[in-house]
C-alpha cells in the first residue's frame, strides 16, 4: 500500500495542513489534476495537485510527463534560483506524474465544502514558518534524541539555491550540539558549495562533484528529508531497507570525496 504525506493548501487564509494518507488511489494522476477532497476525509471539499517530491527530496516538476526521474535545464522553480533572466540551471527533477516513489504530495483547495477544515482533518494547523528553520526544527530533534556518543550522523548538505542564511545558522546550531553530546557529524556537499561552507566548522564537511540527493540527514535506520518544493517540511522516514540504501551511496560518495 502506497503512503503519501499530504499537504493541503487553504488558499483563503494560506494556512497549511498535513494528513498522512495510505491509498493507491492518487498512483497516475499529475499535476493540475482535481482530487475529489472524500479521498481525505474533506467531505464536499475539492483540490488541486500542485507538486511533490519523491524519498531522495527531489521536486515533481510539471513540465517533465513522466513518473520518473530525469535531469534537466530548468529556468524556475519548484528548486531553482535563477540570478539572471535568461539563465538556466541543470537540476534532477521527478515527472508530473504520481507513482509510489512519491512520498509528498502539495495541494491546494480548489472548492470549498461546508465543514471547517480544523473539523474535517482532526488537526491543528501548521503554522506557516517564515523560514526553513522552523520547518524541520522537530524532526531534527526526533531524531537527535536517539544518538549515542562515537556514533556517526551523516547528511548531505542543501544548497545555497534552496535555503537561507536562517536555516545554515540552525543546521550550524543543531551539528554543534550533537559533537558537543559526542556524537560524530559528517556532511557531503556539492564542491560548488565550498566558498559558502568553509567556515562551517560544526562538521567535517567533504566535497564532490558528483550529483547527491539534496538536504538529507541519515542516521541508524532513519532518514530525515528536508523539503522546500513548496511549505518548507521536514519527512522523517524510519526504515532499515531505505536508511541501508543511502549509507551505502552517501559511505561511497565520501569516500571519493576530498575536504
Amino acid at each position: 500500500m502506497a503512503e503519501f504525506k499530504i499537504v493541503i493548501n487553504d488558499v483563503k487564509t494560506g494556512k497549511t495542513y498535513q494528513k498522512d494518507l495510505s491509498d493507491e488511489s492518487l498512483i497516475g494522476k499529475k499535476i493540475g489534476d482535481k482530487v475529489n477532497g472524500d479521498l481525505i476525509g474533506l467531505n464536499g471539499y475539492e483540490l488541486e495537485i500542485t507538486g511533490g517530491s519523491d524519498s531522495a527530496g527531489f521536486p515533481m516538476h510539471k513540465s517533465l510527463e513522466s513518473s520518473g526521474r530525469k535531469k534537466a535545464l530548468l529556468s524556475g522553480a519548484p528548486g531553482v534560483h535563477i540570478k539572471r533572466k535568461g539563465m538556466k540551471a541543470r537540476k534532477t527533477i521527478r515527472g508530473n506524474v504520481i507513482s509510489d516513489q512519491v512520498v509528498q504530495i502539495n495541494m491546494k483547495i480548489v472548492k470549498y465544502g461546508k465543514e471547517k477544515l480544523e473539523k474535517l482533518l482532526g488537526l491543528e494547523p501548521e503554522e506557516t514558518p517564515k523560514e526553513e528553520v522552523k520547518a524541520e526544527e522537530k524532526s531534527q530533534e526526533k531524531v537527535k534524541s536517539e544518538a549515542k556518543k562515537g556514533e556517526t550522523y551523516k547528511y548531505f548538505a542543501v544548497e545555497k539555491d534552496v535555503s537561507s542564511k536562517e536555516a545554515l545558522e540552525f543546521f550550524a546550531k543543531v551539528d554543534l550540539s550533537k559533537k558537543e553530546n559526542g556524537i560524530i557529524v559528517k556532511g557531503i556537499a556539492n564542491s560548488k558549495e565550498k566558498d559558502r561552507l568553509k567556515s562551517y566548522k560544526s562538521s567535517e564537511i567533504r566535497y564532490t562533484n558528483q550529483e547527491i540527493p539534496p538536504a538529507m540527514n541519515i542516521f541508524k535506520d532513519r532518514v530525515l528529508i528536508v523539503s522546500f518544493s513548496v511549505k518548507p517540511m521536514g519527512i522523517l522516514i524510519k526504515s532499515k531497507e531505505i536508511a541501508n540504501q543511502y549509507h551505502k551511496l552517501w559511505d561511497s560518495i565520501w569516500k571519493q570525496s576530498k575536504s
